[in-house]
Order: C-alpha cells, then structure tokens, then sequence
C-alpha cells in the first residue's frame, strides 16, 4: 500500500483526510488523523 495517500469521505466535515496507513499485521492498518473531525473520520473508518 502507498503510505499518505489521498481518500474522500462523504461525510460532511471529512471532505478530505489524507492518512499515513502503515501495515500492522494480516490486514489490519493504522491511520493518522491529520485534519480536525476526527470524529468524522472515525465514522467514515468504521463505515469502510
């Protein structure tokens, strides 16, 4: 996977969330939040 790629969300205040996504282990990856909703990012994460 490419790390800092570029992903939308359709979720109102997430419009764009850039992650810096590591690999962790058998499918299972991290995401840093650098933009302010977090919670809103937290939703679209779960939604995936």
């Amino acid at each position: 996977r490419r790390v800092g790629h570029e992903i939308r969300a359709i979720e109102p205040g997430a419009s764009r969330v850039t992650t810096d996504v590591s690999r962790l282990g058998a499918g299972v990856y991290f995401a840093r939040l650098v933009v302010g909703d977090e919670d809103a990012f937290r939703r679209f994460v779960v939604a995936r």
